[in-house]
């Protein structure tokens, strides 16, 4: 398991592993940490890492047409620990499919930047479509 440079860095791997539809991707993004968390949206907390991972597994194999973009990036970080909070914009056939509010916390270890937190929810006030969901 590797870890990244930065947690900008860690955040784009998450979010390619998520494009890719790649649990090996993913599984280098997380923390070896039996204290890492994860709530997908509308799920129940999931704690450590074999909890997490399997739920990444189900839902990557789920997404394969998903497009999902990120925007309205919030970065808070300090010392070892960032918290990004993003909007992840889903997209199928290039139309907007939903908008989930995420945040994702990243620490730095000896290895580098890794996840060890998210947490998603649906927006309850979605901005106005973006026009594709093509990538840039």
């Amino acid at each position: 398991m590797a870890g990244y440079e930065s947690a900008r860095a860690a955040e784009q791997a998450f979010y390619d592993a998520f494009g890719l539809g790649s649990l090996s991707a993913m599984t280098e993004v997380w923390a070896d940490d039996p204290d890492i968390v994860c709530v997908h949206p509308g799920g129940e907390r999931l704690q450590g890492r074999e909890a997490v991972l399997e739920s990444w597994g189900e839902i990557l194999g789920a997404m394969r047409d998903v497009v999902v973009r990120i925007t309205d990036v919030v970065v808070l970080s300090q010392g070892r620990v960032a918290v990004h909070h993003v909007r992840e914009q889903l997209f199928v056939d290039g139309q907007r499919r939903g908008v989930i509010l995420a945040t994702n916390v990243y620490r730095q270890t000896t290895q580098g930047w890794q996840m060890i937190l998210h947490h998603g929810a649906p927006d309850p006030s979605p901005p106005p479509a973006l026009e594709s969901g093509a990538l840039h």
